[in-house]
């Protein structure tokens, strides 16, 4: 069992290697030139600023996935998880630069706000594959691992994340399904072993 003071240090380092790499990142791809990966479905999805709300989840939500690990070597491979997951996504992001470009004006509203300040801090930049649903993804599957009933919750709150890309209108369609293999990429590096670790563990035993 790890103690709330563990959880806490591993939660915080958990948030700054992924919320001040994306900013860094999100800085040093410069001013392009940037790619553009829409297709006829893109134009057809309305804007709906007030899905903000549901696209600030992704803020929380990992952070929560510590209270479902009480186990050290759960919650560090749940680290390792977010991890790989943001160094895939940066990765790419400099080597691939895709923009968004923001031609919608944003409505004077609470919603509107928000949004603008979502805008502030994060540049149209940064799109494939979305580094917003590799996180809600990898949330789903940490705790769906351990507690399948809560791993509904989070399932759904997941996709419902990955429609709030769209509709603020933040990313592409394909930068879902990309992020969505991001998630599973990670998931895997993390939580499974090598065959020759498990006969060193059993050997051990």
């Amino acid at each position: 069992m790890m103690s709330a003071g563990e959880r806490i240090r591993i939660l915080l380092l958990g948030y700054a290697v992924a919320g001040l790499g994306y900013l860094a990142v999100n800085r040093l791809v410069g001013d392009g030139p940037f790619h553009h990966l829409d297709i006829p479905l893109d134009h057809a999805i309305p804007f709906v600023p007030s899905f903000v709300f549901v696209y600030i989840l992704v803020y929380v939500v990992p952070g929560l996935s510590v209270l479902f690990m009480p186990e050290r070597g759960e919650l560090i491979r749940t680290f390792i998880a977010f991890g790989v997951g943001s160094v895939i996504c940066f990765a790419i992001f400099l080597l691939f630069p895709v923009e968004f470009p923001r031609v919608f004006p944003v409505p004077d509203s609470l919603s509107g706000r928000v949004l603008s300040f979502v805008h502030v801090l994060d540049r149209p930049v940064n799109c494939f594959p979305s580094h917003h649903v590799a996180t809600s993804f990898i949330t789903w599957m940490v705790v769906r691992r351990k507690h399948p009933a809560w791993g509904h919750v989070f399932g759904a709150i997941a996709v419902a994340i990955a429609l709030s890309t769209l509709f603020v209108k933040q990313h592409y369609i394909v930068d879902v399904p990309a992020g969505m293999a991001v998630a599973a990429v990670s998931y895997v590096a993390a939580f499974s072993r090598p065959r020759i670790w498990a006969r060193a563990s059993s050997s051990r035993g």
